[in-house]
């Protein structure tokens, strides 16, 4: 897992209804969740894969540095789910993928910056990284 994990199963999601094809939607719906579990701490906490060694079959994955661009793929991806099928529990996940910038994080820091309207560029260990 690299970058921008959510947008593979996205895409299978919106071309399944495209398509009218419910194998295709099943398997999006399926490795949506899969890739939910893989991002999610055990608190219920979105925590994306960092770009800091990123997750190799067999290796750990890395907790940081954590992106903007993962949890807003994991919005759209989920609100999607959520619109295509109705059912509550994607509205929730991607809820969760949505607080991630608020400061539902590791660090418990706002990502989005009220004062600027802008979002920092990721998630450090220690602190955010201060680029917007």
């Amino acid at each position: 897992m690299t970058y921008d994990n959510a947008s593979l199963p996205h895409a299978l999601l919106l071309a399944s209804v495209f398509l009218e094809r419910k194998d295709m939607l099943n398997v999006s719906l399926e490795s949506l969740k899969w890739l939910l579990d893989q991002q999610t701490s055990p608190q219920g906490i979105f925590m994306p894969i960092g770009n800091q060694g990123f997750y190799t079959r067999g290796g750990k994955k890395a907790r940081f540095d954590q992106q903007p661009l993962e949890a807003s793929a994991m919005v759209s991806a989920c609100m999607d789910a959520y619109r295509i099928t109705g059912h509550q529990a994607w509205y929730y996940q991607g809820r969760s993928a949505f607080d991630w910038f608020l400061g539902r994080n590791n660090l418990g820091l706002s990502i989005y910056d009220a004062e600027t309207g802008g979002c920092h560029d990721g998630l450090h260990p220690d602190r955010i990284n201060q680029n917007q």
